[in-house]
């Protein structure tokens, strides 16, 4: 790194377009005079010339490419999905024709705002329940009109987690819930099934793991996390926590907005009884971009 960044400087005085047709000829004259270690060995190996060999411009260099804004989970599907696409995808020498590139994102609903506002990025996954969470929203048709979906992604679903004496949504009214981080996917869910459901959750934005060491505390109820199955945060409940995966039945009110799904066993050995069920929903996604 130390080189690049070295290499980077050097170049901060030369014009690309010069790049493009010539390799540069540095010398110990025109280069400052600290060098990270590794130059300073190709200065002394050469008598102080270093032929940089450098012979892509700006313009080559950004042609082709596509930044994807993907998830703040380094190891969650869509990131892997958006590495998947950049391997098969990349072609060229020096990728001139196709270069995907992952963007690690803040939360799915952030990705849209990013997608429309958020320089250098031209895609990015949101959910399908954006439009509706913003739709109050006075800019909600200046968004549609400036927004276009171009690929449908898998879904994934809505896990619960809640205290043990906590046995159905109905009875989260009036307690504390977290929906997740501000501008992630699960909070976007949280407001809308309680404001669909017609349950008056206090809701917060806390993080997973502060929210599974509050709720062992005792000091909040449950916690939403939209994630696909099985999701490692959930993976590391025990039995002994006390807590458990709170159902959510497919009712008309969400009906527009969710699919029905499950969790068994065989997604949650410790939380989910060998022979068993809990319904939940799951989120619809997409891959977005800027009309």
């Amino acid at each position: 790194m130390a080189l690049a960044f070295g290499q980077l400087i050097l170049f901060s005085g030369t014009s690309f377009a010069e790049n493009a047709t010539s390799p540069v000829q540095l010398t110990q004259s025109s280069a400052p005079a600290e060098r990270s270690g590794e130059f300073q060995i190709a200065q002394a190996q050469t008598g102080g010339q270093v032929n940089i060999g450098r012979t892509q411009n700006k313009t080559d260099a950004n042609a082709g490419t596509v930044s994807v804004i993907t998830t703040r989970n380094l190891g969650a599907p869509f990131m892997t999905a958006t590495l998947d696409l950049s391997t098969l995808l990349d072609s060229g020498e020096r990728y001139e024709d196709m270069r995907v590139i992952p963007v690690v994102a803040r939360g799915k609903e952030q990705n849209l705002w990013d997608i429309l506002y958020l320089k250098g990025i031209d895609a990015g996954f949101v959910q399908t329940d954006i439009l509706s969470y913003l739709e109050d929203d006075p800019r909600i048709n200046s968004i549609k009109q400036r927004l276009r979906f171009i690929c449908v992604m898998f879904p994934e679903e809505v896990h619960i987690i809640a205290r043990n004496e906590i046995k159905s949504l109905q009875d989260l009214d009036g307690l504390k819930v977290s929906i997740n981080a501000r501008g992630t996917g699960s909070s976007v869910v949280g407001s809308l099934l309680f404001k669909r459901l017609g349950i008056n959750a206090i809701l917060e934005n806390v993080d997973t793991n502060r929210a599974i060491a509050r709720m062992k505390e005792g000091d909040l109820a449950a916690h939403i996390n939209v994630l696909a199955k099985p999701a490692r945060p959930v993976l590391r409940i025990k039995k002994e926590d006390g807590l458990h995966l709170l159902p959510i039945p497919h009712s008309d009110e969400i009906a527009e907005l969710y699919f029905p799904s499950s969790f068994t066993s065989e997604d949650y050995p410790e939380l989910v009884p060998a022979g068993t069920e809990v319904q939940t929903i799951s989120a619809g996604n997409v891959l977005a971009v800027f009309n």
